[in-house]
């Protein structure tokens, strides 16, 4: 709601979140399927693009 509050349309007493680390678990997880399926391990194919 952009005219209740304005410039982020949320209210920042009640918006709170720590995306942060889960943003960087998923990357250390994609790296690490990355890296397994480049090598050609077995079940690799079933790992998706």
């Amino acid at each position: 709601d952009f005219d209740k509050y304005p410039g982020t349309g949320r209210d920042t007493d009640y918006t709170f979140g720590e995306i942060g680390l889960a943003g960087h678990w998923i990357k250390h997880i994609l790296h690490y399927l990355f890296i397994y399926k480049a090598k050609l391990n077995p079940g690799w194919t079933m790992i998706p693009e």
